[in-house]
């Protein structure tokens, strides 16, 4: 008994980790081009969330965006009308998959793990499931959330075109 409650444990503890922390932690990458004017442009970078911008005065550059806020780009050129563009955030796809699909199988291959020979029947196993199987969701739900890996953001590669102003008579 000792060794199913041990691989019922791993598998609990493997298959709830967090899907969506799996397969999406880290920051998000965003690949800015502005096309034109290609000199002297420059690029304010502000998260929503805490107000905190990042200057990058080149007309091609990568950044990092921490997944915990939407992002508003300001691209301007001396000359030019200055072009605003926001990054916001989604919920990435895995977390749901985590959430509907992944937490509940891990409960049920738990139980199943450890009451397979004096199981009583399907019924049996599905009851005792349902006991195992909202606290596994919750959890694993609960890292991806204090993680931020539920979140992406979209898009991840912009091109801007700034636009002359119009010549004052």
């Amino acid at each position: 008994m000792t060794a199913k409650c041990l691989i019922a444990t791993l598998l609990t503890v493997t298959l709830t980790s967090g899907c969506a922390t799996l397969l999406n932690s880290g920051p998000s990458t965003l690949d800015v081009t502005v096309e034109h004017p290609y000199q002297g442009v420059t690029t304010t970078v502000t998260a929503v969330a805490t107000k905190q911008s990042s200057l990058q005065a080149m007309p091609h550059f990568q950044i990092h965006l921490d997944k915990g806020s939407d992002y508003v780009l300001t691209m301007q050129s001396p000359g030019y009308r200055a072009e605003q563009a926001v990054v916001n955030r989604s919920v990435h796809p895995a977390f749901w998959v985590d959430m509907a699909l992944l937490a509940p199988l891990a409960g049920l291959l738990a139980l199943f793990v450890v009451n397979a020979p004096q199981s009583q029947g399907l019924g049996y196993l599905l009851a005792g499931a349902s006991l195992v199987t909202v606290p596994l969701g919750l959890f694993s739900t609960s890292v991806d959330m204090m993680t931020n890996a539920m979140w992406t953001h979209d898009p991840h590669q912009m091109q801007v075109r700034l636009i002359p102003e119009p010549a004052r008579p």
